[in-house]
């Protein structure tokens, strides 16, 4: 399993197996954050019944 250090240390232009984890998160790089800058979401995700209290 990566670390979330492993997934910020991901640099697509390298190639090979980071360029296709890149490619698989749609993304070019992956940047710092925390669970609490999620909880707004979580919170409405909750609200609608996507996911469980």
């Amino acid at each position: 399993m990566l670390s979330g250090g492993a997934l910020l240390a991901i640099d697509a232009s390298r190639g090979g197996r980071a360029q296709a984890i890149a490619e698989a998160f749609q993304t070019d790089r992956f940047i710092p954050t925390a669970n609490e800058n999620y909880r707004p979401i979580e919170e409405v995700a909750r609200e609608l019944g996507i996911i469980e209290p």
